[in-house]
């Protein structure tokens, strides 16, 4: 509860600061996405151990949307510990007839900005809970969630989601 105040909750619901932009590929479409914008705060974890306020982390993924008309519910997809955005993986939860983005975390795939994913910063709650790479990784998590209710309230809503079913 004091991680997530009415305050954080209300930027990871703000499309306004999404910036999305889009890179159609064969069957698929990589999408970025701003998570969060000059208040992002993490530490490092190797020397030289520099504290880092008030930067920016950009999310990178792919999604991918079933053939039909829909409109489809959609899915945020999450990788592992040293892992990023998996298209192959988007590309099976599709097939079950879901919209599936998987994002990269902070750091990792084509994600700027933020903690490494390493096992210091995963666990990191020093100087507080929102320097850690799972902070960090949740609020991504969060803002993929948000950039689909505006994909789906926008023109023609070109992905098919369907705004009612959403899931991480």
């Amino acid at each position: 509860a004091d991680v997530w105040t009415p305050a954080v909750k209300a930027r990871i619901r703000d499309r306004s600061t999404l910036n999305p932009s889009f890179v159609p590929g064969a069957g698929y479409t990589e999408v970025f996405f701003d998570s969060e914008i000059g208040e992002a705060n993490w530490g490092d974890s190797a020397p030289p151990w520099d504290v880092h306020t008030g930067g920016t982390i950009r999310i990178q993924g792919y999604m991918t949307v079933p053939a039909g008309t829909g409109p489809f519910p959609a899915v945020v997809i999450g990788h592992g510990h040293g892992g990023s955005a998996e298209l192959d993986l988007a590309r099976v939860v599709a097939a079950f007839g879901y919209v599936a983005l998987s994002i990269s975390g902070p750091q990792a795939g084509g994600s700027t900005g933020g903690p490494e994913d390493t096992e210091q910063a995963w666990i990191t709650v020093e100087p507080s809970a929102d320097f850690g790479f799972l902070y960090h990784y949740a609020y991504a998590g969060m803002r993929a969630l948000t950039l689909f209710e505006a994909l789906a309230a926008g023109a023609g809503n070109p992905f098919r989601i369907d705004a009612g079913r959403l899931g991480v």
